[in-house]
Formats: C-alpha cells, sequence, structure tokens
C-alpha cells in the first residue's frame, strides 16, 4: 500500500451540491492512495464535552467493497492523524446507525494525551509465530500473517521473545 497523497478536485468535476458542501466543510480534506480513499474531517468536538476535539476518517476501498483490514486500518490512522493518537470504531445502536456505503469510520482523538480508558496497556506486536526460523520457540498462540517488508515494526523480535518468556511462566510446574 502506497502512501496517500491530498486529493483536490477541479471545481469543474464537482456537481452544485458537492461545491456547496466542501464550501460549508472547509475542515474536510481527501487523502487517497493505491487502495483507499478518506475524506478527513478534523475540529469535531465530542458530543456534550467541549474541548475535546476529534478528527473523523471516513474510509472506503478504491473497489467500494466491504473489506476492512484492522492492520491497514491501524496504517490509515497513524499515517493520517498520528501514531500516538487513539482512536476507535464504533458499533452505534441501532437507533444512531448510519450505513449507506462500504465505508468505515475511525473517530481520532486529535491530543495525544486523551484517548478511551480501555484496551491494552503495553505494545505486543510480532508476525514471528509461523516464522520457519522461530515457530518451534513457541507452541501455542495465534497465527498472523507477515507484516509487508516497509511496514516490519523494529521490536518484532522483541515482542516475540516476550511472549515465548511469558509462555515459559505459564507452564512451569
Amino acid at each position: 500500500m502506497t502512501k496517500f497523497q491530498l486529493y483536490t478536485p477541479n471545481e469543474s468535476d464537482l456537481q452544485d451540491f458537492q461545491k456547496e458542501y466542501y464550501k460549508n466543510n472547509p475542515n474536510e480534506t481527501i487523502w487517497v492512495n493505491d487502495k483507499y480513499i478518506v475524506h478527513k474531517r478534523t475540529d469535531i468536538p465530542l458530543v456534550d464535552n467541549e474541548g475535546i476535539l476529534m478528527t473523523h476518517l471516513s474510509i472506503r476501498n478504491n473497489d467500494n467493497t466491504a473489506d476492512h483490514d484492522w492492520r491497514e486500518m491501524q496504517y490509515i490512522k497513524n499515517e493520517l492523524v498520528g501514531e500516538e493518537n487513539e482512536g476507535f470504531e464504533l458499533y452505534p445502536r441501532e437507533s444512531r446507525l448510519v450505513d449507506t456505503a462500504n465505508q468505515f469510520h475511525i473517530w481520532v482523538f486529535q491530543d495525544i494525551s486523551k484517548g478511551l480508558p480501555i484496551g491494552f496497556n503495553q505494545r505486543l506486536v510480532t508476525d514471528l509465530h509461523e516464522h520457519p526460523q522461530h515457530k518451534h520457540k513457541l507452541k501455542v498462540g495465534g497465527k498472523q500473517r507477515v507484516f509487508e517488508n516497509d511496514r516490519k515494526p523494529k521490536d518484532n523480535y522483541k515482542s516475540f521473545k516476550t511472549m515465548i518468556d511469558a509462555f515459559k511462566l505459564t507452564t512451569k510446574s
């Protein structure tokens, strides 16, 4: 997947309602790459909590299919908002559901000190479960696909070692 580029539509390519929309939404930009189109809206106040601003990423793939890859969503959030900004997908109650296209939405806190008080407290990222040199070291665990070379995390082996050490502690009698 390539890096995102800012896309600015030609005014002549837009229909009147689109021209009006972008005029009324100056905080919205469009980002594209070889796989996705993302509409990024910034400075959205958190409902009923002034002072906390969100960025909304509306994401669709170029094929308009329902394919949804978590790792790619994380990459999009990192590239367009920031690696240390925390975001979430919302699965709303039915009375607030918006589902009109194969699009995905990530709501990201603009302040890196803000986030949701849920989730994991430490990082653990690896793809070495099935690696021929390492798979014999860990007899349990999930299966993870290999990272693309240009996105392989620097702490890949360190995380795998952490998993091995934790497994050894739990299996000692």
